[in-house]
C-alpha cells in the first residue's frame, strides 16, 4: 500500500495519467478518423474527444475509489497499541473492516499451540 500511495503522487496521479492519455490519444488521432469513415460506430458524448474525457474521469474515479478503499494508511489501534491494517476480506459496511497488524511472534505462538494439541506435545 506504500507503494501505492507513493505511486498516486507520481505515474497513477490525475495529472500524469490523463497526460499520459492525450499522448496516446494524438497517436492514434488518425486511425481514429480511418475507423470512423469505415465503421460509422457513433462515439459516446459525439466525438473521440468527448469519449477521451470520458475515459479520463472514468480514470480519475477509479484511482479516487481504489485510493479510498485499499489504501488505507496503518492507524493505531487505543486499545491495544497494536497497529492496525485494512482487512481485504472485511467487508466496508459492518465496521472499520480493520484487522490487528501481522505480528511474528504471535503466529509462532498460534503454530506452537496448534502442534502443542495436534501432534500431542
Amino acid at each position: 500500500m506504500d507503494r501505492f500511495q507513493q505511486l498516486r503522487t507520481q505515474q497513477l496521479s490525475v495529472r500524469y495519467t490523463g497526460m499520459l492519455m492525450d499522448r496516446l490519444a494524438n497517436q492514434i488521432r488518425p486511425a481514429e478518423r480511418r475507423d470512423y469513415q469505415r465503421w460509422k460506430i457513433p462515439r459516446r458524448g459525439g466525438s473521440y474527444q468527448a469519449e477521451l474525457d470520458s475515459m479520463k474521469r472514468w480514470v480519475s474515479n477509479r484511482l479516487d475509489f481504489v485510493n479510498r478503499q485499499l489504501a488505507q494508511p496503518p492507524v493505531s489501534s487505543l486499545d491495544s497499541g497494536h497497529q492496525r491494517h485494512p482487512d481485504p476480506r472485511a467487508p466496508r459496511a459492518d465496521g472499520d473492516g480493520m484487522r490487528p497488524a501481522f505480528t511474528g511472534w504471535s503466529l509462532r505462538k498460534t503454530l506452537r499451540e496448534k502442534c502443542r494439541v495436534n501432534c500431542g506435545i
